[in-house]
C-alpha cells in the first residue's frame, strides 16, 4: 500500500481521538465549512527510539515513512501509523488501567495529531472508558490543552473535552440516522473494545438514564486469548501474536502460521463461551432490554453479537461503521460546539 504523506495546512480543525488498548481511531474534520470529516488508525504499540544503527542502516534499503518519532519528555518514541501489516509477535500491549498518563499514550496521540494534516485544533475530543473516566479524564484535559512541540513543529489545542467511549457512537448514530431515534423507547449503546466494554443508555432527547450506564473490564482479548488457548491445544507450537489471530478473524480469512493456513471459524465458535459471562455483566448493567432499542459498536462487536442477542434476548444491531463510530460522533460533537460557541 502505497503511503501517502499528510498535508499540512494552517487551517483550525476538530479531531476526535478514540484511543483504545488494541488501536488508535481519530476522525478529524476543517472548521472551514467545506471540509469532510476523515479517519486515520493504526496500531496502539508504541516503541522507544533506541537502535540507531539499525534504523540508519536500513535507510538505503527501506524508507518507513510511516514510522514516526514522537518526543516526549525529552525521550523519543517510535509509533508505527500503518494499519496494513500485522503487528510483530514481539510486541506486548499496555492493557493496564493507568495507560491514559503514560508517555506511550501521549505519543499515541501526538502522532494522531500530525497524521490529521492540522497543526491548530479548535477542540481534540478523547475517548475514555467508563470505567476509568473520572480517574483520568481531568488529567487529559491538562495535558493537552496548549501548545506542543513533539519534534514536528508547533501544534496548539485551544480546547480539550473527554467524553466516555459509547455517547460518541450514540452522537454519531444520533447525526446520520435522527429518524432512529424513538420516544416510545431509550437507546442504549454496547460499545465492545479490546479490554473494555462499555454501556450508555440514552432518551432520544439526549438524557442520559445514568442508572443503566456503565463499563466491564473486559471485551475482545478475552476471546481471542481463547482462541489462541484452542489453537495451541490442536496444533502445538506458539500462537502468542494476538494481532494476527484478531486480524485474521476480523477479515474472515485463513490464520497463516508455519507456512500452512488454518481456518478460524470453528475456533472463534468454540471460543464464544467466553463472552457469555461479559453479556450477562451487560445485562446487569442495563436490568432489561424490554424498553430499550440496543446498538452494539467497537471494533470488537462481532465476536459479542450473537451472545448478545442471546442473553439481552432482543435483535441487537451493528451501528455504521462501528470501528471509527466514536472518534466520529466525537468529531461531530467537537465541530457542533465550536460551531455554538462562534455563534
Amino acid at each position: 500500500m502505497l503511503f501517502i504523506e499528510p498535508t499540512i495546512t494552517s487551517d483550525a480543525a476538530c479531531m476526535g481521538v478514540d484511543p483504545g488498548y488494541s488501536a488508535l481511531k481519530a476522525a478529524v474534520c476543517g472548521m472551514s465549512g467545506r471540509d469532510q470529516i476523515r479517519t486515520v488508525s493504526f496500531p496502539s504499540v508504541v516503541t522507544r527510539a533506541t537502535d540507531t544503527r539499525l534504523a540508519s542502516s536500513l535507510q538505503g534499503i527501506d524508507d518507513r515513512k510511516t514510522e514516526r518519532e514522537i518526543t516526549v519528555d525529552g525521550i523519543t518514541y517510535v509509533v508505527d501509523t500503518s494499519d496494513v501489516e500485522p503487528v510483530s509477535s514481539s510486541t506486548i500491549r499496555t492493557e493496564l488501567d493507568d495507560f491514559p498518563r503514560t508517555a506511550e499514550y501521549t505519543s499515541l496521540i501526538f502522532a494522531a495529531m500530525l497524521m490529521s494534516g492540522f497543526t491548530k485544533f479548535e477542540q481534540v475530543t478523547i475517548g475514555l472508558p467508563l470505567h476509568t473516566f473520572d480517574r483520568h479524564a481531568g488529567h487529559l484535559v491538562r495535558k493537552f490543552e496548549g501548545k506542543h512541540d513533539f519534534g514536528h513543529g508547533e501544534f496548539v489545542v485551544k480546547r480539550v473535552a473527554c467524553v466516555a467511549q459509547p455517547v460518541g457512537s450514540f452522537y454519531s448514530f444520533a447525526k446520520d440516522t435522527p429518524g432512529a431515534l424513538d420516544n416510545r423507547t431509550a437507546t442504549c449503546i454496547v460499545d465492545i473494545g479490546w479490554g473494555t466494554s462499555d454501556v450508555y443508555t440514552s432518551s432520544s432527547s439526549f438524557k442520559a438514564d445514568k442508572s443503566r450506564c456503565g463499563g466491564v473490564p473486559s471485551g475482545a482479548a478475552i476471546v481471542v486469548r481463547e482462541i489462541s488457548k484452542l489453537l495451541r491445544k490442536k496444533h502445538k507450537g506458539r500462537f502468542e501474536n494476538l494481532d494476527r489471530i484478531d486480524r485474521a478473524v476480523f477479515e474472515n480469512r485463513p490464520l497463516r502460521h508455519n507456512n500452512a493456513d488454518i481456518h478460524l471459524d470453528s475456533f472463534v465458535q468454540e471460543a464464544r463461551q467466553v463472552t457469555v459471562p461479559i453479556c450477562r455483566a451487560i445485562l446487569g448493567i442495563i436490568k432489561t432490554a424490554e424498553d430499550l432499542t440496543v446498538y452494539a459498536t467497537g471494533g470488537a462487536a462481532h465476536y459479542y453479537l450473537p451472545d448478545l442477542r442471546e442473553t439481552l434476548g432482543c435483535d441487537v444491531q451493528t451501528v455504521k461503521n462501528p470501528r471509527f463510530a466514536n472518534s466520529i460522533g466525537f468529531c461531530q460533537a467537537a465541530v457542533d460546539a465550536c460551531t455554538r460557541r462562534r455563534t
